[in-house]
């Protein structure tokens, strides 16, 4: 590309968001969680004696219970699972562990991706098409990255703790039928609040794919996707936003005669498939089927106490511990992520025979 492009105005916010949450993301020690729920700006007078926000204090984030809950064992020691350890933990064990432990690996292995946004949107506004076709290639192998660290679920978690112990502590109150009215907070104020529980929607890294590549969501799952926006940290929420108001990079692939270009577009929109199919297999596993499981163990032995999972209340039977019913929305935004490839042209069609 020859000549000067000038970035547009708060192109540079963008890289300094973007860095902003690789430093939340990756930093050899976190940010705590109380300075991610003080600096939220979220509404909510509700502090303890001494002047800390609650958990209710304005929506929790993903990022208490994942980028600013871990440390390391051995400080000069590796990044792995094994020289990993929680801050704050829950009931059930060392599955705890491993649920947050390789969440956080799939947030760390989303980094290059994040890296590479500024890139993209930068050589969209310039018309550089090689340097936007190899920015597309990164993160479509940091997309492939975050899949294979998703997998490591089955290796740490047990289904039968996440499902009758984990859940019932991970599940918030509201769109819960448990508590249809919310939860009062004694000694903080009168009135019910509603608050979701954890949902992978809270983390920012797939809305902003989504936005990058412009995925557009049906009205039920989009509102549930955007008020889980509310549950982030506000540098984070402030880059989907960002991205957000970019010339579209589908438009500008669809504008230009390059095949590289398109292929490495399809491959990104086709690794968040992959990504999103596996995270059905994985809430299937860990959700669906115990959940099957517990009904058949209810009629079977309705005393009975001896199978971990029939303790699980029934109304976290067919939603998400973030209140969506899960498995149609997981598939729905799966659906419309497909929906965003474009149409294949002769030489891709061969490309891909």
């Amino acid at each position: 590309m020859d000549g000067y492009c000038p970035a547009r105005p708060g192109a540079g916010a963008l890289s300094q968001v973007a860095a902003a949450y690789k430093r939340n993301a990756a930093a050899e020690h976190p940010v705590s969680a109380e300075t991610l729920r003080v600096t939220s700006g979220t509404p909510g007078p509700q502090r303890d004696d001494h002047g800390l926000r609650l958990a209710g204090g304005g929506e929790r984030h993903s990022g208490d219970a994942v980028l600013a809950n871990w440390k390391k064992k051995d400080p000069d020691g590796p990044f792995d699972m094994e020289n990993l350890e929680l801050l704050v933990s829950l009931p059930g064990g060392d599955s705890v562990r491993g649920f947050f432990m390789v969440t956080l690996l799939v947030e760390l292995a989303a980094v290059p991706a994040l890296r590479n946004i500024p890139t993209v949107i930068n050589g969209v506004r310039c018309g550089d098409t090689e340097a936007v076709a190899t920015a597309l290639e990164e993160i479509s192998q940091s997309m492939q990255d975050m899949t294979d660290a998703l997998k490591l679920m089955h290796d740490y978690v047990d289904p039968s703790v996440f499902y009758g112990i984990m859940r019932i502590y991970l599940s918030g109150w509201k769109d819960n039928t448990s508590m249809p009215k919310g939860l009062v907070y004694e000694g903080v104020q009168e009135e019910p609040m509603e608050y979701s529980g954890g949902s992978a929607a809270q983390s920012s890294l797939l809305h902003c794919f989504d936005e990058l590549l412009g995925i557009k969501h049906e009205e039920t799952s989009g509102e549930f996707l955007t008020r889980m926006r509310n549950y982030m940290p506000p540098a984070h929420k402030q880059l989907i936003q960002d991205i957000s108001l970019q010339p579209s990079l589908k438009g500008f692939i669809q504008q230009q005669a390059s095949e590289r270009l398109n292929q490495a577009f399809q491959r990104c929109v086709k690794k968040l498939v992959v990504l999103r199919s596996y995270h059905i297999k994985v809430v299937s596993r860990y959700i669906t089927v115990p959940a099957a499981r517990a009904r058949q163990l209810r009629k079977q032995y309705r005393e009975s106490e001896q199978e971990m999972i029939s303790r699980a209340p029934t109304a976290l039977e067919e939603r998400g511990t973030g209140g969506s019913g899960i498995m149609s929305f997981l598939k729905t935004v799966r659906n419309q992520t497909k929906d965003t490839l474009l149409p294949e042209t002769g030489k891709t069609k061969l490309h891909h025979s």
